[in-house]
């Protein structure tokens, strides 16, 4: 009860093509775990970024009234000498 010719070759075509499809799930898991560390690098940075926009905006913010109080005696100044 030995396998016939056409099994045999259908069983080793069928195992090929297995361990064929297995190693490119490996190098695919490969390439998506090495493109997901890209990514979360790339989030980190943008997040960095937009924190340091905040404490600027913020700074900014806290300083404008003091930057118009500024500007609107200096104009004050500049029309009582004319």
């Amino acid at each position: 009860m030995g396998l016939t010719t056409a099994e045999q070759s259908l069983l080793i075509f069928l195992s090929a093509f297995l361990a064929i499809i297995f190693i490119l799930g490996i190098v695919a898991l490969v390439y998506l775990i090495k493109i997901q560390q890209t990514i979360k690098r790339i989030i980190d940075k943008v997040e960095n970024v937009t924190n340091k926009a905040s404490a600027m905006s913020d700074f900014f913010g806290k300083s404008a009234p003091f930057v118009s109080l500024y500007k609107f005696l200096v104009d004050k100044a500049k029309r009582n000498k004319k």
